[in-house]
């Protein structure tokens, strides 16, 4: 059975993003936690495992890279205090299943960016923004920062904003007040798939 891509979009728990990513790759199964949260934090790895998609001998050995284990550790740790905080911190599993669908989105897209005018017409709209704001605490944004780049997410929906803003497959989350049906970026609002598609 093929899952829609548009579903697979409107996805939030980590095992629907972790079986998109598996599908994708052309496996029988979702890709283990740490593979997503690796493939979430590591250009290169990233990179490197979906170019292995028709290598499985080489995908093989990417999806046992002894570097997935530290990443499925964080996983667990923050599971543990979400249950201990009465499950508040539920937001951080969401995140990952976006950031794994965003990924998933990209690639079919053909990995394609914007050029440097578009991302800044965009990100100068988030600058703009109510929502634009520093990183939350949560080890998630610890595992993917970088010493280049601007930090700060969007409070709408937890991306950074400024590596959103980058990629052609993404769009900003919310309408335009002056006019619902363009989103904050100006560009036309997506229309959601219905259920089940």
């Amino acid at each position: 059975m093929t899952i829609s891509f548009e579903t697979l979009r409107e996805a939030s728990t980590p095992a629907e993003a972790r079986a998109a990513l598996g599908e994708f790759l052309g496996l029988d199964a979702p890709v283990p936690a740490g593979v997503l949260g690796h493939a979430f934090a590591d250009q290169y790895y990233r990179h490197n495992l979906i170019l292995s998609r028709n290598r499985p001998e080489l995908l093989q050995r990417l999806l046992k890279h002894p570097r997935n284990v530290e990443f499925e550790a964080a996983a667990e740790d923050e599971a543990a205090e979400a249950a201990a905080a009465g499950g508040r911190e539920e937001s951080t599993a969401r995140l990952g299943a976006k950031a794994g669908l965003a990924l998933y989105a990209w690639a079919k897209s053909g990995f394609a960016m914007l050029d440097q005018e578009a991302f800044e017409a965009r990100f100068a709209a988030c600058e703009g923004c109510d929502q634009l704001r520093a990183p939350p605490e949560k080890w998630i944004y610890k595992l993917t920062a970088s010493k280049r780049g601007d930090p700060r997410v969007c409070g709408a929906c937890g991306c950074v904003a400024a590596r959103k803003a980058r990629l052609a497959s993404e769009s900003c989350p919310l309408a335009d007040p002056a006019d619902p049906a363009l989103t904050r970026w100006g560009e036309p609002v997506r229309p959601k798939a219905p259920a089940g598609q």
